[in-house]
């Protein structure tokens, strides 16, 4: 199977690389140039395909703004919260999508079962959990991306901090102006993400990526 990291490198060879007197390609950069290029637009590639496939599946299903919801609200915590995911992009593609649509339903569901202040309760107990989370393990790193400056790790703590404060703050403060089952999406996804950030969320991760055909 062709992979995402095969498709980006090809791409960056052909950004940098130019042809000589001669015929043959050049190099117009060294490969440390390669590689940074690569991870650029394996990057930028991985993410369009992901937007693209949580729009058409949200669009499709009629779950749209929840999944949305979910998805924005796990992009954001993820930033300085970091977290466990599959060792190949279409794995990862295929577990997140599987989520933000499993998150989606349940907010649905949330919503006809439980009222307004529901939303409060719920989103007290979350962050409360996520704090608790986030002190002891955040920001969790992978073997692709491990974290070992102190001052970094302190600083993406800090993120996730302050994303805790200030999603917590807007949810209460949109309470029935914002539509519930869109609310309900955003809670079940940041304890979601911080179900990621723990041991246990890297052996249910470590699971799904084995079930997807991924290495032991």
């Amino acid at each position: 199977m062709v992979s995402l990291h095969h498709i980006a490198e090809k791409w960056a060879r052909t950004i940098l690389f130019k042809a000589g007197l001669d015929g043959e390609p050049r190099p117009k950069y060294g490969e440390e140039t390669l590689a940074v290029v690569t991870y650029g637009l394996e990057v930028a590639l991985g993410a369009l395909g992901e937007v693209a496939a949580v729009v058409g599946a949200g669009a499709l299903l009629k779950v749209f703004p929840e999944v949305m919801a979910a998805f924005l609200t796990q992009a954001m915590y993820r930033l300085g919260s970091g977290g466990a995911h599959c060792t190949a992009y279409y794995r990862c593609l295929i577990s997140s999508l599987v989520a933000l649509l499993l998150i989606a339903g349940s907010a649905r569901y949330l919503e006809k079962i439980m009222p307004d202040w529901g939303i409060r309760g719920l989103t007290l107990a979350v962050t409360l959990v996520a704090l608790a989370v986030v002190a002891r393990w955040a920001p969790a790193d992978t073997p692709a991306n491990p974290i070992t400056n102190p001052l970094r790790r302190r600083s993406l703590r800090r993120l996730s901090f302050l994303f805790l404060a200030g999603w917590t703050n807007f949810v209460l403060l949109t309470v029935g102006k914002i539509k519930a089952s869109v609310l309900y999406a955003s809670i079940v996804a940041v304890l979601l993400q911080t179900v990621t950030v723990t041991p246990l969320g890297y052996r249910l991760i470590m699971k799904v990526d084995r079930i997807l055909g991924g290495k032991v």
